[in-house]
């Protein structure tokens, strides 16, 4: 290796300037190669974390929506019978409460999931689905009982 270097002369400033040019993009090539690994592996854990966590709370936030967009739909009949469209009222409750079922579901099946704390969960989630079809229940009955 010496014996290769020492044929070149560096005494010369066109020696000089071109070697610190080589030297400089070898350099650059070398960090640039080291970004691109570093792209490559944040990446994949990027990946990993997507795969081990973020799908699950994404599950539970849509699941808390449909919550929140059930009781926007049934505060409204609560409040007012009268003037609540019941068919549309009920159509949406159980779109929303089928997704949340469904979603539910698949997060439910999950193995990594706390076994305590979901089965806690599931069984509030149950309380509160029953207490939505026995509003829903209540309000046609009241309607059916104001038209006779």
């Amino acid at each position: 290796m010496t014996g290769i270097l020492a044929r070149f002369q560096f005494s010369s400033l066109k020696a000089k300037l071109t070697s610190m040019v080589v030297v400089s993009l070898l350099l650059l090539c070398f960090s640039g190669g080291l970004g691109v690994y570093a792209v490559m592996v944040s990446g994949e854990r990027l990946e990993t974390l997507n795969q081990s966590g973020l799908s699950d709370v994404s599950s539970l936030q849509h699941i808390e929506r449909y919550i929140g967009q059930t009781v926007e739909t049934l505060e409204p009949a609560v409040r007012s019978p009268r003037r609540a469209d019941l068919e549309a009222v009920n159509a949406d409750i159980g779109q929303y409460t089928s997704a949340m079922q469904t979603l539910w579901a698949d997060y439910y099946v999950d193995d990594a999931v706390n076994v305590e704390a979901a089965q806690a969960f599931d069984s509030a989630l149950t309380t509160w689905t029953t207490g939505v079809q026995t509003s829903l229940v209540a309000i046609e009955e009241g309607e059916w009982i104001r038209g006779l």
